[in-house]
């Protein structure tokens, strides 16, 4: 939640504001058991120095016959990534 949270604060390309989700931490656990569990979706998760630096998803848009070979992908990675390339340059 503090990474979803975080990204929809940094990055003005994203579907809402952090303030415009009701997930509970309890949802979110359920939604990523699923995907875990899933044979046609996968989150997948950015590290750098061993800190989750962003995530993406990638999912099925349909489960028709006719569609289900359509995904879609949320990328999440934006704007954690440049607040903490920011801070990884800053070092040097």
């Amino acid at each position: 939640m503090k990474l979803f949270n975080l990204t929809h604060t940094q990055t003005d390309y994203l579907l809402t504001y952090p303030e415009e989700h009701s997930y509970s931490a309890e949802d979110e656990a359920g939604t990523l058991r699923r995907k875990t569990d899933s044979v046609d979706e996968i989150e997948l998760l950015a590290f750098v120095d061993g800190a989750i630096v962003g995530s993406a998803g990638i999912g099925c848009v349909a489960r028709e016959e006719k569609t289900r070979h359509r995904a879609g992908a949320r990328p999440d990675v934006a704007g954690v990534i440049k607040q903490t390339y920011k801070k990884r340059r800053n070092r040097t």
